[in-house]
């Protein structure tokens, strides 16, 4: 069981979407689409192993709460960093828990939806 004590990272995930501006053109980008309490992790060199993963420094785990919609297409940005999602597993098929699996997306993409605090 997690404790949800642990979930102490208020992160946000973004949709990669296209749309277009008031003048007609079309502009793609990231749309905001929620916030979720999480905890991230770097993966240690035993896990990057059994998940057979290169470039240990950049990948992460992140742990939240279950929510339906959540695709590989999606970024999670958390303070300064953008994280682009590589894996995603319901815990348990319980849906009450996702592990996320992403790396630091080192050319961040640009945002069209930013969320009101």
């Amino acid at each position: 069981m997690i404790e949800c004590g642990r979930f102490n990272r208020r992160i946000s995930i973004y949709e990669w979407t296209e749309s277009e501006n008031e003048m007609g053109h079309s502009i793609t980008g990231l749309i905001f689409k929620r916030k979720v309490w999480a905890e991230i992790h770097p993966l240690r060199g035993k896990e990057i192993l059994e998940k057979n993963m290169e470039e240990p420094i950049s990948i992460f785990k992140i742990t939240c709460r279950f929510f339906s919609g959540l695709t590989e297409e999606m970024y999670i940005e958390y303070g300064e960093s953008q994280y682009a999602i590589k894996s995603i597993c319901d815990i348990d098929m319980k849906h009450k828990y996702y592990e996320i699996i992403c790396e630091i997306n080192k050319k961040k993409k640009p945002k069209i939806g930013v969320p009101n605090d």
